[in-house]
């Protein structure tokens, strides 16, 4: 029984020339893991769709630390800012800089 093109993930594993300190590394990360989540992994009812949407952010937040300030990608808006991940990075941004929260909102 072969996999589905959904449970199919292309970005994965990364390649060994795959550099996680170089921000430009992250950004090609970024562009590839929202092309499938926006092409291939497009039913937001399975659990692979979150586990997506949680790896897009993580990899956002390793292309632009300084998210959600300063200069940044801007996403596709089929990827809501949703999961755990994204709420707990956007609380910490609220809290380290001292903003408040319906700056973030």
């Amino acid at each position: 029984m072969s996999a589905s093109p959904a449970q199919t993930i292309p970005f994965l594993p990364l390649s060994p020339n795959f550099n996680y300190k170089d921000t430009t590394h992250w950004e090609a990360l970024s562009a590839e893991v929202e092309r499938w989540l926006v092409s291939i992994a497009y039913d937001r009812r399975q659990p692979l769709w979150a586990w997506g949407v949680e790896i897009f952010w993580m990899r956002g937040a390793a292309a632009c630390p300084t998210f959600p300030h300063g200069t940044r990608h801007i996403w596709n808006p089929k990827i809501g800012m949703v999961g755990k991940f994204i709420m707990e990075w956007m609380w910490r941004s609220v809290i380290y800089t001292g903003d408040t929260a319906l700056a973030v909102i």
